[in-house]
């Protein structure tokens, strides 16, 4: 390794890596001037784009998930050791190498004529899995559990199989959740790319109670730009050969995995509680939808805690954001804990509560649009309709 500069503030920093451009940077987080953060957010917005590793005497959660937010891809916290250090360094240059490295379409997965990735002719073809995406603009909905249990749900309840898919790639819980072994995850698809398959991608996925199949998210924040939306495309492509019911949680953040997942879903349910915060945010989605071009029917909303108001009522959420609630779950706290301690699904442990009820409801009315449905959902093509739209305006 080589240090080719040096910066005694963050404003220098700044400006060596701007002359310099190098393979990585070391920053940290408390400086005369700007702090780290704020410097690290600049590197990393800028051409070419130099990853950052943060280094503070900080290391709580809300800290490490600040630095993640600003751009860093490693966070150390301090002291450490000279060979942590020297990890960390390659582990970021390696990471960025690979990121940088030229993708190859998955030529059985992708193509047009391929169709099923199974193969077969058109006569024989098993229609494409149905992808139901849960999304919420606001961090603490409940849209992670959501997901879990909407897909256990479907897997007790519904005919065929069942696949979850954790595309929250920085901060997502399902693996915690469930208490799944998160060694195998969606970066080895990112590590093997293009050479994966339907029986790479179920290796990665180990079984959850009740027979639910989960792929997890990578195993650490700076690792999740690495995955791309043409991985996500493959990934959705190859399970919907497979898999009767995928349900895939998102960020909440609008980046091209998202995106992408939106664009191959076949139902979108968005959940929000009955708060201004959260129906601003639920409205937000909802037009970003419709940017998208993607119709009102293929959209479930689903109110959480549906019997605590904050001086909202579910008919104004109707009328403000113009769309019917197709779920109301009640606030049941008790069964929600017991679930998480026993790292299952409500629905699974307490088919019978009300908010299990709710649930297996709403997983019960995706059904009738896929099957109605001909052709595989989702792929509207809009994404850079909507970016554009949004530079425009």
């Amino acid at each position: 390794m080589e240090v080719v500069g040096t910066g005694l503030s963050a404003e220098a920093a700044v400006e060596a890596v701007r002359r310099l451009t190098p393979d990585v940077v070391l920053m940290d987080a408390n400086m005369p001037g700007q702090d780290g953060l704020k410097a690290t957010q600049v590197i990393t917005s800028e051409p070419p784009y130099t990853p950052v590793i943060l280094m503070s005497v900080q290391g709580d959660r809300d800290y490490v998930r600040r630095a993640t937010q600003a751009g860093a891809k490693e966070f150390l916290v301090k002291p450490f050791s000279g060979d942590e250090l020297a990890a960390a360094l390659r582990r970021v240059n390696q990471l960025e190498k690979l990121k940088r490295a030229p993708l190859t379409p998955i030529v059985a997965a992708l193509s047009p004529a391929a169709g099923d990735p199974a193969g077969g002719d058109s006569s024989d073809r098993r229609r494409a899995g149905q992808v139901v995406l849960v999304f919420s603009g606001k961090g603490g909905s409940g849209k992670s559990l959501l997901a879990l249990n909407l897909a256990a749900a479907m897997s007790r309840d519904l005919p065929g199989s069942t696949a979850l898919v954790d595309f929250d790639l920085q901060f997502g819980d399902l693996g915690v959740m469930l208490g799944l072994d998160a060694s195998r995850n969606i970066y080895q698809v990112v590590e093997a790319f293009p050479n994966v398959d339907i029986e790479f991608i179920q290796a990665l996925m180990p079984e959850a109670p009740g027979g639910l199949r989960v792929l997890l998210g990578p195993p650490s924040p700076e690792f999740a730009d690495l995955v791309t939306a043409e991985h996500t495309r493959a990934v959705l492509q190859i399970l919907q050969g497979a898999y009767d019911h995928i349900v895939v949680d998102t960020s909440s953040h609008l980046g091209e995995v998202t995106l992408e997942a939106i664009e191959r879903a076949g139902q979108i349910v968005v959940i929000a509680d009955l708060s201004l915060p959260a129906v601003k945010e639920a409205r937000l989605a909802l037009r970003v939808f419709q940017r998208l071009g993607i119709n009102s029917e293929r959209i479930k909303l689903v109110l959480n805690r549906a019997d605590v108001s904050a001086g909202i009522t579910a008919h104004q959420v109707e009328t403000s954001l113009e769309i019917k609630v197709a779920a109301k779950l009640p606030t049941d706290l008790k069964t929600v804990q017991k679930a998480v301690q026993r790292a299952d699904a409500f629905v699974t442990l307490y088919p019978s509560a009300e908010i299990s009820q709710r649930v297996r409801e709403l997983a019960v009315s995706l059904v009738p649009l896929h099957a109605a449905d001909g052709a595989p959902a989702g792929q509207t093509g809009r994404k850079a309709g909507f970016w554009s739209k949004q530079s425009a305006g």
